[in-house]
């Protein structure tokens, strides 16, 4: 399948949890939603007024979040494409967003040197996570929805969702880590960025226990 419609580029792409829906988020300030099997466009996302960079479906594909360089996040209704609400206070570029695997948290990782925590249901902020002065890039909950972890520069750092300091902080990249990941079982981290390694941590000790080198 080709799937066209988007008039710029695309920064983001992702399936429904039953897999029946793709959504994508594009530079030209729309998000869409596409049949998986047929291609077909179900509807676009309007609203944004500037490129969008992250789109996500909830785990319970009952929503859509999105993430846009205008600063906010915005939730939508899956199944309708309606606005529910627009999440605002971050004040730079919202790089990622990420929905926890129970549905009720929404995070989000920005230029502005924060990233956030958001209750899903009712788009109220519950905390603000810093990190040394550096744009966040990134951000990734862990399976059992209690702890994330962010990405900035040359900085990972694991938090407790109720907490306001960092559980862990995961030294080693030399450069931008643009992209995290939790290990199904929850007991690994992989990172990677523009310093071309991925890493595999121990995210209870926050111990680098692999690299692998050759992109």
């Amino acid at each position: 399948l080709t799937l066209k419609g988007h008039t710029a580029g695309i920064n983001s792409v992702g399936f429904s949890p039953n897999g029946q829906y793709i959504v994508t988020g594009s530079d030209d300030q729309t998000a869409r939603v596409w049949d998986s099997k047929t291609g077909k466009e179900q509807f676009r996302l309007i609203g944004h007024t500037a490129p969008i960079n992250s789109a996500i479906f909830s785990s319970n594909g009952t929503h859509i979040v999105t993430g846009s360089a205008d600063k906010t996040l915005k939730v939508w209704n899956a199944q309708t494409g309606q606005e529910r609400y627009t999440l605002k206070g971050h004040n730079g570029t919202v790089f990622t967003v990420a929905v926890s695997p129970n549905a009720r948290l929404i995070a989000s990782a920005s230029a502005d040197a924060t990233a956030k925590l958001w209750n899903l249901e009712t788009g109220e902020e519950i905390r603000t996570f810093t990190l040394r002065n550096s744009s966040i890039y990134t951000v990734a909950f862990s399976p059992d929805s209690k702890r994330v972890v962010l990405g900035s520069d040359k900085t990972v750092a694991i938090w407790e969702v109720t907490e306001e300091a960092p559980l862990l902080t995961l030294q080693g990249n030399t450069s931008k880590v643009m992209v995290v990941a939790y290990a199904p079982n929850g007991k690994q981290i992989v990172t990677g960025g523009n310093d071309q390694v991925i890493r595999v941590w121990d995210s209870q000790t926050g111990w680098e226990l692999l690299q692998h080198k050759g992109h």
